[in-house]
């Protein structure tokens, strides 16, 4: 279940919480301006309510696909070797001959490192 509490899932989660009421409520308010002589807002006291079980539905099949597909694989032992490899590249570039290279280098290793803490 902490796939989702990311920050993609919080925000669709915080959006259907308070859509669906909003939604809800504007209904209700062209319910009561229906109800007061203006015959458009018959139509608006549909659309609102429906508005509301759209984003529900959706909300619901995003939850299950998301729950039907495959979670993260997990990293092999090949990726080891992989970094490793890069790695060494990386080191193998002097700083006297390139410095812009060597240092863009060092701060792809460190995003690497940072994405590798991440994952685990």
């Amino acid at each position: 279940m902490r796939r989702f509490l990311t920050r993609h899932w919080v925000w669709l989660h915080v959006a259907v919480f308070v859509l669906v009421p909003a939604f809800l409520a504007l209904g209700w308010w062209q319910v009561l301006r229906a109800g007061a002589g203006n015959a458009r807002s018959y139509g608006y006291a549909i659309e609102w309510p429906s508005l509301a079980a759209i984003a529900i539905f959706l909300y619901i099949r995003a939850i299950r696909l998301e729950l039907r597909s495959e979670p993260p694989p997990v990293a092999s032992p090949m990726a080891a070797e992989v970094d490793a490899a890069v790695y060494a590249v990386a080191a193998d570039i002097d700083a006297d001959e390139d410095p812009e290279l060597a240092a863009y280098n060092a701060y792809l290793i460190e995003l690497h490192e940072r994405d590798v803490q991440q994952r685990r």
